[in-house]
């Protein structure tokens, strides 16, 4: 998961700010319908009393996770180790940040790193497709791993639904790395909106994959501005059939809280 500040305007990490375009409203989608539990819709909504608060998530694995060992494509040397687990909410209510954490093991049982993932919020009954990258000299090593959840919603919960913000457009473009959704936003609001983040949403069939958060910031009322980057490099971004934008007031993370 990564965030950026996108002044006019993401794992929790800032990078460069980026402006944005005005534009004419043109929908421009990438032919996702979204999840159905989408914000992307805000018109007509009360946007003053609408919410989708981070608190009474309940978040667990299903089962012990799976290892999987790469080779190179010339030779026998092992060149990637990663674990795919998934993560369910069980809770009544969406989390903030989540983390998986994996401790990684040698053929001895000693303990070779930890490495972890995140992911910004997990919708009450969603289940998150977790991956956590060995990132150390030698995956060849990894014999074994122990998974944690982290749940990191912070004590004062986020609101997930902000209203008055709309996506007016969206642009998606695949490269080897992975995959960046150029989007365009509406406020329909009477007057300007100061700070809001979107999230957004990326998944594969009902599986949760990534989120990406971007911090819009100064929106004058009415205006329609594009060119906003939600960038993921994962190897994995090319399942991606669906993808839903959220409107938060904050950041959903302890940390950040």
């Amino acid at each position: 998961m990564q965030r950026r500040d996108l002044l006019l305007g993401g794992g929790v990490a800032l990078s460069a700010t980026i402006a944005g375009c005005s534009s004419d409203g043109t929908d421009s989608s990438d032919g996702e319908s979204g999840n159905g539990n989408s914000s992307d819709d805000g018109a007509g909504s009360d946007w003053e009393r609408t919410e989708l608060l981070t608190e009474g998530s309940d978040l667990g694995l299903r089962g012990s996770g799976r290892l999987t060992k790469e080779q190179e494509d010339i030779g026998w040397e092992i060149e990637d180790a990663y674990v795919d687990a998934y993560v369910d909410n069980e809770g009544s209510g969406p989390s903030g940040t989540a983390t998986v954490r994996c401790t990684w093991y040698d053929e001895s049982g000693g303990t070779i790193g930890t490495d972890t993932t995140e992911i910004a919020t997990i919708a009450a009954g969603e289940t998150w497709k977790a991956r956590v990258y060995h990132h150390g000299t030698d995956p060849g090593a990894v014999e074994g791993f122990d998974l944690e959840v982290v749940d990191e919603t912070p004590a004062e919960p986020v609101n997930l639904d902000v209203g008055g913000m709309t996506v007016a457009n969206v642009d998606r473009y695949f490269d080897e790395t992975g995959v960046r959704y150029t989007a365009g936003f509406t406020n329909e609001r009477d007057g300007p909106i100061e700070s809001v983040y979107a999230v957004l949403k990326l998944y594969e069939d009902e599986f949760l994959l990534n989120t990406e958060v971007g911090h819009l910031e100064d929106f004058p009322a009415g205006e329609t501005k594009s060119g906003y980057p939600f960038d993921w490099k994962d190897r994995r971004a090319d399942a991606v059939n669906d993808r839903e934008f959220l409107f938060a007031d904050g950041v959903p993370s302890a940390e950040e809280a």
